[in-house]
């Protein structure tokens, strides 16, 4: 039963990354637009290379925690 759960979570997590992904990109895209970066000239590509650092930087830090273990007695749950 829970390695459904996980596979489900890690499946609804892979079919959402690509409206995030997009959102993301239209965020940073006003990020650097609105610090006076023109697109396609080359203080705009330096902005969105640093937004993609910063984004991959992100990602590996939360996939690099600890995972948190559950035991569940009752109607406790206690997470370490």
């Amino acid at each position: 039963m829970w390695k459904f759960l996980f596979v489900a979570g890690i499946a609804l997590t892979a079919a959402s990354c690509g409206v995030r992904r997009e959102v993301q990109m239209q965020q940073d895209d006003q990020e650097c637009q609105s610090i006076g970066a023109v697109p396609g000239s080359q203080p705009y590509i330096e902005c969105r290379l640093r937004m993609k650092e910063m984004h991959e930087a992100r990602r590996r830090a939360i996939l690099s925690a600890p995972a948190s273990t559950c035991i569940r007695n009752g109607n406790v749950t206690n997470c370490f």
